[in-house]
């Protein structure tokens, strides 16, 4: 099992402990929010090589109480992608999933069109692997801190469905995905992204 498995498995943890933290919150802190889904692409940047556009999945519940302006959030992200290389004979693969939390100031909230801007903290990991195909592997993860900022806008489409786009960047975070070896090769990246994302989701109270 390599360490792409060992990053998802972190992020099937951390969706648990959002659904429990919200499950455990006064019922007057939840009486407006959102929980959005969102699906884009975050760019990782050159040091990813022909892994820097990946596929991004995500999710983000925000709540609290019904005439606050300013919501706690919640959210959790995940992207990876992979390729062959070395005249294919290997397979390569990275992965990203970031766990954040945060407040999102929601200036209008009474027209169907409502902006909206984020900012907060972030617990990311990343992975990198190669298989070879005539037996040798080589895989390894990281783990570190770092901040969010996310602006977009939705649509409340009825009582309830929301409907819009979401610009997202990371940044102050950076991964040792070296390995040990005779040649004592070290391959340090940094974690800053850009990420644009479709969103999807329903919202409660105001």
């Amino acid at each position: 099992m390599g360490k792409g498995d060992t990053v998802m498995r972190r992020a099937v943890r951390a969706v648990v402990l959002v659904l429990i933290l919200v499950a455990l919150a006064p019922a007057n802190a939840l009486a407006g929010g959102n929980a959005n889904f969102t699906i884009g692409e975050r760019s990782l940047g050159d040091e990813w090589g022909s892994l820097d556009g990946q596929l991004m999945l995500g999710a983000t519940v925000d709540w609290g109480p019904d005439d606050w302006p300013v919501h706690f959030a919640w959210g959790l992200n995940a992207s990876a992608d992979s390729e062959e290389e070395y005249y294919g004979n290997a397979e390569i693969s990275a992965a990203f999933v970031e766990l954040s939390f945060g407040a999102l100031w929601l200036p209008i909230r009474d027209k169907s069109v409502r902006p909206y801007v984020g900012v907060g903290i972030a617990s990311v990991s990343a992975a990198y692997e190669t298989d070879y195909y005539y037996g040798y592997a080589r895989d390894i993860d990281d783990q570190d801190f770092g901040y969010y900022l996310n602006a977009g806008v939705y649509w409340r489409l009825g009582p309830r469905f929301n409907l819009g786009a979401d610009l997202r960047y990371g940044w102050g975070t950076e991964f040792d995905l070296s390995f040990e070896s005779k040649f004592e090769e070290r391959y340090v990246v940094e974690g800053d992204y850009l990420a644009f994302s479709l969103l999807l989701g329903f919202g409660w109270g105001g």
